[in-house]
């Protein structure tokens, strides 16, 4: 059974300048699994950090580069088929992948 919570908006620090369009939620407890799939075929397993309408955070320090193409399975709901996404890496650090929606 998996630990999911439900989403809340994410606050910014006062000192940062957040350039985004698109409001973040994070999970408030528990986690959201996503399952990343790249083009030559790696299977990475990550939780979610924050999601918008432009993008989504997930965990994790796969290896995986800026500009590359990926499809993510993102888990919301234990009763949902998990979202099955195509994304663009648009940052990666030791514990975090930032990733853009692309169509």
């Amino acid at each position: 059974m998996l630990a999911m919570s439900r989403l809340v908006p994410i606050k910014s620090e006062a000192r940062v300048v957040d350039h985004r369009k698109s409001p973040r939620l994070a999970p408030e407890q528990g986690h959201f699994p996503v399952i990343m799939l790249t083009e030559d075929g790696r299977r990475f397993e990550s939780d979610l950090c924050d999601i918008s309408s432009g993008g989504i955070g997930v965990s994790g320090g796969a290896p995986v580069k800026p500009g590359e193409r990926v499809r993510l399975g993102i888990r919301l709901s234990e009763n949902v088929a998990p979202y099955d996404v195509a994304a663009e890496v648009v940052h990666q650090s030791a514990d975090h992948i930032g990733l853009r929606y692309v169509i």
